[in-house]
């Protein structure tokens, strides 16, 4: 970790003011554009500037108006945000819907405590299984759009997004957190566990805080091509809301019985080493792991701070990737399989044919084309022996394996 993201974490860091001033003390104004830049790139420029007000900290002069101006623009975009959800929470409490409130929608007004502290991209719903059929019909008579032709559940699928009238502000309709085994099969479990909340002036629900916590750390790992910084704020933000509260042999036991105990505990530690964020000692001795999580921190460490340039292309080329990976023989049949021969439910996800009809099949040919347009580039450079694209690959099948890891126990 070089000087300006020490520096940045230590900001947002909770060792204390006392010991933020003196760390902070000997920035001089280039070090600390580059925190601003930085912490732009992380989505946490607006966050920031409240953790150094808070901490007494004075960046320059024009340091701080941009962090200013980057708190003020974000807390105009999340009243609008909050603005729709308002709507959409009170269109399914009339139609007696029971809704989670999850992720930011969540931890910002609540967690937080400061709804323009928290970016977000869109609004995370759970709702139960069987209510999305008059979710559906609400949704989309009150005219919002969906995101794909048609809604199908699918073993990949635990989400459909819809676009809001008016605002075009993306909400997301969860029945489930992530596509992890245990975390379905405890989903009866999750909404017993919930707790009554008002967000947005409506009733609604949220995660009990162990289940919070929990489907933060797993969330992160899930997205770890995409880690960034905001999700260990928000970690760090919960521990320090619920302090003493959480009940940690919980967290513990249900770790172990979702399959995300490793997610729980690299992520917990990435967050207490990062942000110096308090964790209690004992639970945190009880999920150890073995010695092969040490090297998997040094990397979660080293990604973190990567460039967006790099974790868009991991995100994007991760399957392609795959097919450079020595370790998996078949390889080249398993990412057939799994990019192009699509089951039919999951084609009438993408393409305007439902999974019943004769012309879905007309959608192969599409798929392909789709599919070589995306990748046929990526994959042509590697094959043809390009070292920078087959450098890519090999980190990409890295950071691959330590996401499977990550959620695999």
């Amino acid at each position: 970790m070089d000087q300006c993201a020490s520096l940045l974490m230590t900001g947002l860091g909770y060792a204390g003011a006392a010991a933020q001033k003196s760390r902070l003390a000997s920035a001089s104004a280039e070090d600390w554009r580059c925190v601003l830049d930085l912490a732009r790139r992380q989505n946490v420029s607006a966050f920031l500037y409240h953790r150094l007000q808070a901490t007494g900290v004075l960046p320059p002069a024009a340091v701080r108006d941009e962090l200013k101006k980057d708190y003020l623009i974000l807390s105009m975009r999340n009243a609008r945000l909050y603005s729709a959800l308002s709507g959409v929470l009170e269109l399914l409490h009339r139609l007696r819907i029971d809704v989670i409130a999850l992720k930011g929608v969540y931890l910002a007004q609540v967690v937080y405590g400061n709804v323009g502290i928290r970016s977000m991209n869109d609004i995370d719903l759970l709702v139960k299984k069987e209510d999305l059929p008059r979710v559906e019909k609400a949704l989309t008579e009150s005219g919002a759009v969906p995101d794909n032709p048609n809604r199908v559940i699918t073993e990949e699928t635990h989400h459909f997004g819809y676009k809001l009238p008016g605002s075009g502000i993306r909400v997301e309709i969860h029945w489930t957190l992530l596509s992890v085994k245990g975390m379905e099969n405890d989903i009866a479990g999750l909404w017993k566990r919930s707790q009554p909340a008002v967000i947005a002036g409506v009733s609604a629900r949220t995660l009990s805080p162990e289940d919070l916590l929990l489907h933060l750390c797993a969330h992160t790992a899930a997205h770890t091509y995409a880690l960034h910084v905001r999700m260990l704020c928000d970690i760090g933000e919960l521990l320090r809301h619920e302090a003493a509260g959480l009940h940690w042999e919980d967290i513990a036991r249900r770790a172990g019985a979702w399959g995300v105990r490793r997610a729980v505990y690299l992520v917990l530690r990435l967050t207490g080493d990062l942000l110096d964020a308090a964790i209690p000692a004992e639970p945190l001795a009880a999920l150890r792991l073995g010695d092969d999580a040490e090297s998997y921190l040094h990397e979660l460490r080293e990604h973190i701070f990567a460039g967006d340039e790099v974790k868009i292309h991991m995100g994007k080329s991760a399957g392609v990737a795959r097919l450079w990976s020595r370790e998996r023989p078949g390889i080249l049949l398993k990412f057939l399989r799994d990019r192009l021969f699509l089951p039919r439910k999951t084609m009438s996800l993408m393409y305007p044919a439902p999974a019943d009809s004769w012309r879905i099949f007309l959608y192969y040919p599409v798929r392909f084309r789709d599919v070589l347009k995306r990748h046929g580039k990526t994959a042509w450079r590697t094959a043809s022996g390009d070292r920078q694209a087959q450098s890519a690959a090999a980190q990409t099948n890295r950071m691959t394996e330590l996401k499977d890891w990550l959620l695999s126990g």
